[in-house]
């Protein structure tokens, strides 16, 4: 009896340790560190209503988010987030996501690791790709069906008719003398081509100047001339001669005959535009544009990041977007606001390379909207009596208060017709609230801890975004980001 529990005993050790050898270690507890900066290798349109964007993996990912905006937009929208395990994502129109065929859109990735609560940097520029238009299917018209012969009914056969007797032969007219045909004179071709004047040298771009053309001889059957120039890129010609410029280079504007004679006549143009020269931009309203020097008109610059741009628009005509730079350009964006001007102008160092006076053709209705909305919520929340932190902070509480948070909300510019809002739309109403009495604004990231002059710079470093507003000559953080649902 001993020796069975004793063996008993044995087989249940044997069998506890092997059900512990089963047991897989713990698991190594998951990473938190920041993810690494996601690189987007493709993004390509499958027929005229998809996207789709692929990228490499990221390491500490646990998720992806991607991100998508029609280009020339300044904000990011959320498009959708997929696990680590993906690495592709297709876009499929729908009425939240709309593509619409020949406009051009831009996309992102962002990697996010949800045991670090961290999101990793990307690429601000993001990858653009254009949805191609429909074609157009002309219908084929019928061939037409070849008629068919009505049948002629076979006729009786006639009697045979009584022969008539034949009449004697005629005597024959004597043959006429022939008369040698005249020859038809050969065409004048074209002998001598002759452009007024022969060089033309302009100053600005859009500058033209009107070419003449003389043709010999002048009784010349055909006396058209086609005009073409060498270089588009440099200056133009139209049908009548008429010569654009358009940068700095030189072309060859040449008048040639179009009767088969070879011959044709040359105008040297030589385009110089001074690199200081005030150039005028007219803009429509609720319009973006970028403009900003080039490596082609200055070869000097080794640096375009060094390169700013001095603002001048004290009636807050036009709303910059943003600022960006590579190795053969600077730029920066704005949007049309409203009737009026404004300029800028871009510096390299001490050196000021371009003016732009900015001219604003007409209103954009949903920008004044926006502020005839601002002044009436002010009327509501502000009295003369109060300070300059007073009026702040009851704009603050208004935000709060009004609005509820959502990721990825529209611009301000739209958004305060809803009670939606997140962190960027949020520090752009209270942004707009302080600009309204001519306080200073700064926008900060928790990302980089860095604050700018532009909105756009900040959201674009990531993290959270708020706002602080010079008061008494002292920075106050105001982080109106709104309760969450």
């Amino acid at each position: 009896m001993l020796r069975k529990i004793k063996s008993h005993l044995a087989i249940l050790l044997m069998l506890a340790l092997a059900f512990t050898l089963l047991i897989p270690a713990p698991v190594q507890a998951a990473s938190k560190k920041k993810p690494a900066k996601v690189t987007v290798t493709s993004v390509k349109t499958s027929g005229y209503d998809k996207v789709t964007i692929k990228w490499k993996k990221s390491k500490y990912a646990t998720n992806y988010r991607i991100y998508w905006k029609q280009s020339g937009a300044k904000k990011w929208k959320t498009l959708a987030t997929v696990k680590s395990n993906k690495t592709t994502y297709t876009h499929k129109s729908n009425n939240k996501a709309r593509l619409v065929a020949g406009k051009k859109y831009v996309y992102t990735v962002r990697a996010y690791n949800k045991y670090g609560k961290k999101w990793s940097s990307y690429n601000t520029r993001g990858k653009t790709v254009t949805i191609p238009k429909k074609k157009v299917v002309t219908p084929t018209k019928p061939t037409t069906k070849p008629s068919i012969p009505t049948p002629v009914p076979t006729k009786k056969p006639q009697p045979t008719a009584t022969p008539v007797p034949a009449k004697p032969t005629a005597t024959p007219n004597p043959t006429a003398t022939p008369v040698p045909a005249t020859p038809t004179p050969a065409p004048v071709k074209v002998s001598n081509v002759t452009v007024n004047p022969a060089t033309v040298k302009l100053t600005s771009k859009g500058q033209n100047t009107q070419l003449s053309v003389s043709v010999l001889p002048s009784n010349a059957e055909n006396k058209s001339i086609v005009w073409n120039t060498s270089n588009a890129s440099v200056a133009t010609v139209d049908n009548n001669g008429v010569v654009t410029a358009v940068a700095n280079g030189n072309a060859t504007i040449t008048a040639a005959a179009l009767d088969g004679s070879g011959k044709y006549a040359e105008c040297s143009v030589v385009v110089e535009i001074p690199k200081e020269n005030n150039q005028v931009v007219e803009l429509a309203g609720g319009a973006n544009k970028e403009l900003g020097p080039t490596k082609s008109l200055f070869p000097e610059i080794t640096d375009f990041s060094q390169v700013t741009f001095d603002i001048q628009d004290p009636n807050h005509i036009i709303e910059v977007s943003g600022f960006s730079s590579n190795k053969r350009s600077a730029s920066v964006g704005f949007t049309g606001l409203r009737i009026g001007s404004a300029t800028i102008i871009a510096k390299y160092g001490n050196k000021t390379l371009q003016r732009h006076t900015i001219n604003v053709t007409s209103n954009w209705d949903e920008y004044i909207g926006y502020v005839n909305w601002r002044k009436q919520i002010e009327s509501q929340i502000w009295t003369s009596s109060m300070s300059l932190k007073e009026k702040m902070d009851a704009a603050k509480d208004y935000i709060q208060s009004h609005f509820v948070h959502k990721d990825g909300s529209d611009a301000a510019v739209s958004a305060y017709k809803g009670n939606l809002a997140d962190c960027i739309t949020a520090s752009e109403f209270m942004g707009d609230f302080a600009k309204d009495v001519n306080a200073k604004v700064q926008y900060g990231s928790t990302y980089t801890g860095k604050f700018y002059d532009y909105i756009t710079s900040a959201s674009s470093d990531g993290g959270h975004t708020f706002t602080r507003i010079l008061i008494n000559n002292e920075w106050v953080i105001y982080d109106a980001n709104p309760p969450h649902v």
